[in-house]
């Protein structure tokens, strides 16, 4: 039975309901357009304490090179700000002792988005035709409190007037119990998923290491420090999106999966990085750089760990990159605020170890969500530095765009707090075509050999999914 807590139209109405699992009630609306999932599949990660599920947005926007579509409307326009100004427009405070995230905008913005907020090459071919963005606005929110076991809904009416808010969002609250009341699970992981035609790569492996001893070429010719450079694979699968993503998260379980399903595409995510947090004016990036793969064997798999913690080659990509973080954040922060309270933290996923650090600064005040994402977009830790300099390089270099590859997901409040991740580990899909991409930092010091082996490590936990 759920139980009513707060009927306020400052404030999200806010209902308990019996505990569910976040795959459970997300596949009651995997099927609809619309339904964002973003789940932490690592309870007893730090990072993984709160999963949030969208479902029947009010508004969506999609854009791409510039135009964006709402409802059936199209126009010019920069969709960050388009976004900015319907965040702006929409404000709710916040129920400090429940899950952050109450009612917002939840979405993803592709890698490709960077041409809009810098001079920078278009890709040689986009012959997935994603969106650059897909963002949408959902006044109902489910929120999961993995380590209390609780599981509230939210409706903030909004974006009703505040005159008839409340009344609008317990309507809304009350046909979404009655719809969850009245269906049936019917998604389960799936033994195999169907794959119709070989997984390929827009790279073969000498093309890959010619890709990278281009890229050191710039290095030393003085364009870069760090550039860094993936290869995308692709197949055709037969199974209901929602069906590969319970077999991703089941066997490569991550603190910043998700799922986001629009007749445009859908993304299915097992990321481990977070990209950007803000919460009450606290910003916090956890770029990675370092990586090395698991293996069964404990004492095998801690001589990998000891290796990847004692290479001065790692640690090198990850300062860098932590040292871009640091100029980018301060660009909307408050003087001195930025600080490195974690620096090359070794952190272990399900089939890949990472080091991990995290860069803190205070966003000045006449600055909001959106101007952070302006001020950071897209991630250092998947351009590299110089950033601009090397996403020229990575348009000249990589055979094909990126799509939301290496983008960001996650949500932006209306109460004004946000949390991205990075989108690695993750596999696009438009019908039945589906790819994913997987990368690495090449420095000066790089073995081109090894780091076409980076990727295939990188991208061997998607690659099962598919195979196994």
């Amino acid at each position: 039975m759920e139980h009513p807590l707060v009927n306020d139209t400052e404030k999200a109405l806010v209902v308990v309901l019996p505990y569910h699992s976040p795959t459970a009630i997300a596949g009651l609306f995997a099927e609809e357009e619309g339904t964002v999932l973003l789940h932490s599949v690592k309870p007893d990660d730090r990072l993984a304490q709160y999963s949030f599920l969208g479902v029947r947005p009010y508004q969506q926007l999609v854009a791409k090179n510039n135009w964006i579509r709402s409802a059936n409307v199209s126009f010019q326009g920069n969709i960050l700000d388009e976004i900015q100004r319907i965040l702006r427009k929409n404000t709710l405070a916040k129920h400090s002792d429940l899950p952050p995230f109450q009612g917002g905008g939840m979405g993803y913005f592709s890698y490709d988005l960077n041409r809009a907020l810098e001079r920078v090459p278009n890709p040689k071919v986009d012959d997935m035709v994603l969106p650059d963005c897909i963002f949408a606005f959902y006044d109902i929110v489910f929120a999961w409190d993995h380590s209390a076991k609780m599981l509230y809904l939210f409706s903030s009416g909004l974006p009703y007037e505040r005159d008839s808010r409340l009344q609008q969002a317990k309507q809304r609250q009350q046909s979404i119990i009655d719809f969850i009341n009245s269906q049936h699970i019917h998604f389960k992981i799936p033994e195999k998923i169907e794959i119709l035609s070989p997984i390929v790569s827009n790279f073969d492996e000498a093309s890959y290491i010619q890709a990278v001893e281009k890229a050191i070429e710039h290095i030393y010719a003085g364009d870069i420090f760090e550039v860094n450079i993936s290869q995308r694979f692709e197949t055709q699968v037969n199974c209901h999106p929602f069906e590969l993503y319970l077999k991703l998260q089941h066997q490569n379980p991550a603190p910043f999966s998700g799922f986001l399903n629009f007749s445009a595409c859908q993304i299915i995510s097992s990321s481990p990085e977070r990209f950007l947090k803000l919460e009450d004016s606290i910003v916090e990036a956890c770029p990675i750089k370092g990586t090395r793969r698991r293996i069964q064997d404990p004492i095998l798999d801690k001589q990998l760990q000891d290796e990847l913690t004692s290479s001065d080659k790692d640690r090198a990509e990850n300062i860098m990159i932590v040292d871009l973080m640091r100029n980018d954040l301060s660009r909307v922060s408050l003087p001195h605020t930025v600080e490195v309270p974690h620096l090359c933290e070794l952190q272990s996923f399900a089939t890949v170890h990472h080091l991990v650090s995290t860069v803190r600064a205070q966003l000045a005040p006449q600055y909001d969500a959106v101007d952070l994402i302006k001020a950071t977009f897209p991630g250092g830790s998947i351009t590299g530095a110089p950033k601009i300099r090397s996403m020229e390089i990575i348009a000249q270099i990589e055979p094909t765009a990126r799509g939301p590859y290496c983008g960001s997901m996650g949500y932006i409040g209306f109460d004004g707090n946000m949390d991205l991740s990075i989108l690695i580990r993750s596999y696009a899909m438009k019908r039945n075509r589906v790819t994913f991409q997987a990368g690495g930092a090449i420095t000066v010091d790089s073995d081109p050999q090894a780091e076409y082996q980076e990727t295939l490590d990188k991208a061997a936990a998607l690659k099962n999914v598919l195979q196994s």
